[in-house]
């Protein structure tokens, strides 16, 4: 039986209890567990009462200041409102010169919009975490034999917080050596924070979770200028409050405000008032996420199938299938292509994983509903073992 209750003075938050429904999967028909997207908030509905909100950057600071808590309170003014994707494309314009630099982890390549002449350089990590304090020492290589080999300027560092493929955020040790090295280098660090709704609470796993701390909620006195700190801020699309608004978060630097962030519509800035509703919303998406996640790594454990554990944030588990298949084959250990034949092996099953790295290791969207995650689960199981 279903049951809505109706919460706040807005009518505005309706919530289904319910069991999550059968999801029948028919043997001809994929699994598509490759898609970044929530699907455990799909009978939830968040209305605006109003599509007229006429401060929305008031009320983005006022959200901000209540759930990230940053040193310095957030005005209206250090808020730019951009269009979805656009606020980091806006925010690098602002500060890049002509063939000017941005770091950025070498699998973060995303589509950007860069001035002319100017470049992504890639930083590899080698092996070692790249969300650590350890991973900075390959910023600083990196940078130097950019500036070295080039004779340009590297002008920013860019980072994900929460990361939404590792599913993990970044400690504030790694922040703060960021931010040394930033002072040191005269670098801006940009943190693209759109993620930070998709943080939810690991209850299964030994490895410590980091929590997720706001680039501004980092006290950077005697570390960095704050004319050097900026946040994007945002419903990250694939999310169901994703209405299409981003906004840069920068507190001090002028040149920001004056070259992007003409817009000033948002129509998610309303709900953003209404703190039962969006506060209920945010805290039932985490624990069906956590939900999920357990659901998932305890049918994982049980068929051995080792995992990235310690993860707390976003949609994706990263299952080493190869470790698992060369326990179940091991006349098999010396063929070449064993990432391939894995996958070939999803493939005569019709699943669909997100390729990772290294070759055997393969990303996983857990966030469905548990009926479709078994049938895909045992897929995967089918495809291990099978061949």
């Amino acid at each position: 039986m279903a049951i809505t209750t109706t919460y706040s003075q807005y009518d505005t938050f309706s919530t289904t209890l319910y069991a999550s429904p059968d999801v029948e999967v028919h043997p001809d028909e994929w699994c598509w567990m490759d898609v970044a997207q929530n699907h455990l908030m799909q009978d939830q509905h968040l209305f605006p009462t109003s599509i007229d909100c006429r401060n929305p950057k008031k009320s983005i600071a006022s959200f901000i200041n209540r759930r990230w808590k940053p040193v310095t309170a957030i005005q209206p003014q250090h808020v730019a409102l951009t269009e979805t994707d656009s606020a980091l494309d806006g925010i690098l314009s602002a500060l890049l010169d002509r063939d000017d630099g941005i770091l950025m982890l070498l699998h973060e390549f995303q589509p950007l919009s860069l001035p002319t002449s100017a470049s992504i350089i890639p930083v590899e990590v080698d092996g070692i975490d790249p969300l650590s304090l350890a991973a900075v020492a390959s910023y600083r290589r990196d940078l130097a034999i950019f500036e070295h080999c080039t004779g340009r300027k590297a002008r920013a560092i860019v980072i994900r917080n929460p990361h939404p493929l590792l599913g993990r955020c970044y400690p504030i040790s790694a922040i703060i050596e960021l931010m040394k090295l930033c002072r040191e280098y005269d670098l801006h660090l940009v943190s693209d924070e759109r993620h930070w709704h998709s943080v939810w609470k690991n209850t299964i796993d030994d490895t410590a979770s980091v929590p997720f701390i706001s680039i501004l909620s980092v006290n950077t006195e005697g570390i960095v200028d704050a004319n050097y700190i900026h946040a994007v801020w945002g419903f990250s699309p694939g999310d169901h409050l994703d209405d299409g608004v981003e906004a840069i978060i920068s507190q001090s630097t002028r040149r920001i405000h004056t070259t992007t962030g003409h817009g000033s519509y948002s129509p998610i800035a309303n709900l953003l008032e209404d703190y039962t509703s969006i506060d209920r919303y945010l805290q039932l998406k985490a624990s069906r996420t956590t939900s999920a996640f357990e659901y998932v790594t305890l049918f994982l454990r049980h068929h051995r199938i080792p995992y990235e554990d310690g993860c707390n944030a976003g949609v994706f588990l990263w299952l080493d299938l190869k470790t698992r298949f060369l326990q179940l084959h091991p006349e098999r250990q010396e063929e070449g292509d064993l990432h391939g034949v894995i996958k070939d092996g999803l493939i005569r099953h019709r699943v669909k994983l997100a390729d990772g790295a290294p070759p055997g290791w393969f990303g996983l969207v857990f966030t469905h509903p548990d009926a479709y995650l078994t049938e895909a689960l045992s897929r995967i199981v089918a495809a291990v073992t099978g061949c």
